[in-house]
């Protein structure tokens, strides 16, 4: 088979390698979609082992990595129950492998083929809906990124949100809110066309280099607040993090209404300095930083795809054949060009 083999920084190789083997607790997963998500892009441009992918020949690995995947059962070990040859899945990734979390970012989703280990529905393995797509099946890894988002910090449907940054896992957090009920959301950000993507999905939205106040428009569009201070702010109490730009987070600071939650969800580089903790308590904030998944976000976020409850393909802006996955990565790298979520096809 071939697979998508990480050596360095800027140096991967599309190598034959062996088909795995299936043990008998295990099924063989034909890959039909992998996505190429922001760990794997940190890997990429910077360093793989801080985001758990590890070069080939490091600590005796192979090289294959990738996490995002839906595909076909096509082999099933003799002591699996309920799973059958022909079924359409979505993987899991936090539980494909016996080594959990652990071998989450290197479980070979941009191989043809990945060993699921100690198989089982509800929880390293779900299956398709028969109307769901594999494009709508990959997504449901990074969805559930977002719903855990929004559940972490107990967002209800009727509450405002504002999400900054509009790159895939802002997006996906959208449709979680979407899908949830949330009406009219905010999503702010500095390209127009991945805004263009999240007005389709049901955002109002901000480019923040074209507005001179930004508090102006969010009051313009939630109302305002009136603390008992007698400060007034606009009326939102869910403030989402997907940027990873530092400033953003001193931005929402100074936003923020009494009582109002933020979760961050996007990998922050550097230190932030110059933190605002009196504004933290005279508002009284609650602050959540967002780390993957629970398996109860998974389910939920299948749930979502399954049931057609938002439309996630439109997160999706590139698709490239398998023969093409080092071309996919150079895009999905380069800054100059406005991708949101780059998948790989292997049909």
């Amino acid at each position: 088979m071939k697979a998508l083999i990480y050596h360095d920084v800027e140096k991967l190789s599309l190598d034959e390698i062996s088909r795995p083997q299936v043990g008998a607790k295990d099924v063989l997963v034909k890959v039909m979609r992998a996505g190429i998500c922001g760990s794997d892009i940190t890997a990429y441009l910077y360093d793989g082992q801080g985001v758990g992918i590890l070069k080939k020949g490091q600590f005796g690995h192979d090289g294959q990595f990738g996490h995002e995947m839906s595909g076909l059962i096509v082999e099933v070990g003799p002591d699996v129950e309920d799973i059958s040859i022909g079924d359409r899945v979505f993987v899991n990734p936090t539980r494909a492998k016996k080594m959990g979390m652990m071998a989450c970012d290197i479980c070979g989703g941009f191989s043809e083929y990945v060993t699921i280990e100690n198989a089982k529905y509800g929880d390293n393995l779900f299956k398709l809906a028969a109307t769901t797509s594999y494009d709508e099946g990959v997504l449901m890894e990074p969805l559930s990124v977002g719903t855990h988002a929004k559940n972490l910090i107990e967002f209800k449907p009727q509450e405002n949100a504002v999400i900054f940054g509009a790159g895939p896992i802002g997006l996906l957090t959208l449709a979680s809110l979407v899908a949830m009920g949330c009406k009219s959301p905010v999503v702010i950000d500095l390209n127009d066309d991945r805004l263009a993507i999240a007005k389709q999905m049901g955002a109002k939205t901000i480019n923040s280099a074209k507005v001179t106040d930004l508090e102006a428009e969010l009051v313009a569009h939630f109302g305002e607040y009136t603390d008992i201070f007698g400060r007034k702010k606009a009326d939102v109490d869910g403030y989402f993090e997907c940027s990873g730009a530092s400033v953003v987070v001193k931005q929402i600071l100074a936003l923020a209404k009494d009582g109002s939650r933020l979760a961050i969800v996007a990998v922050h580089k550097h230190p932030l300095t110059d933190f605002d903790i009196a504004s933290i308590t005279s508002n009284q904030l609650t602050i959540k930083g967002v780390r993957g998944y629970a398996l109860a976000d998974v389910k939920e976020a299948v749930t979502c795809v399954n049931e057609h409850k938002v439309d996630v393909t439109k997160v999706i802006s590139h698709h490239f054949k398998h023969n093409d996955s080092i071309a996919a990565f150079e895009l999905a790298a380069n800054p100059k060009v406005a991708s949101a979520k780059v998948i790989i096809d292997y049909e």
